[in-house]
């Protein structure tokens, strides 16, 4: 997945009491409704986010106007002094965590992260991200 699908989050989407996002296909990259189940963690999380009237993203805007901003993550990285790490990494450390210290599958793991897995990564030779 991407920051966008999870900025773009709404609460039409997510099923609390089901502990489950369901991101539709029109959302996803790869044209496909992605399902991610929600830990005790993440659901403790969006219960705590504040909700504005009139918007609908769990991830709103600092004025409740709209969405967060796709910078909103990077410049709370920065305020941190980790200009070391980018959005993007957020990803590439998932993947490295579950790879390193679960026993999925890397098929299974590239699924959670929404890829679409081609013949050669079957093979053992490269992904195709979706």
């Amino acid at each position: 997945m991407f920051f966008h699908e999870v900025r773009g989050a709404t609460w039409e989407e997510i099923d609390l009491f089901a502990r489950l996002w369901t991101i539709p296909a029109e959302r996803m990259k790869a044209g496909r409704e992605h399902r991610i189940p929600l830990s005790d963690a993440a659901t403790r999380l969006l219960e705590s986010l504040p909700r504005f009237e009139g918007n609908n993203y769990a991830f709103p805007s600092r004025n409740g106007g709209g969405v967060i901003s796709d910078t909103a993550l990077a410049t709370f990285l920065k305020r941190m002094e980790r200009e070391n790490i980018t959005t993007h990494g957020f990803r590439s450390t998932f993947r490295d965590w579950a790879g390193e210290t679960t026993s999925y599958q890397c098929e299974v793991i590239e699924h959670a992260m929404a890829h679409q897995l081609n013949t050669d990564f079957r093979r053992g030779l490269s992904v195709t991200e979706n």
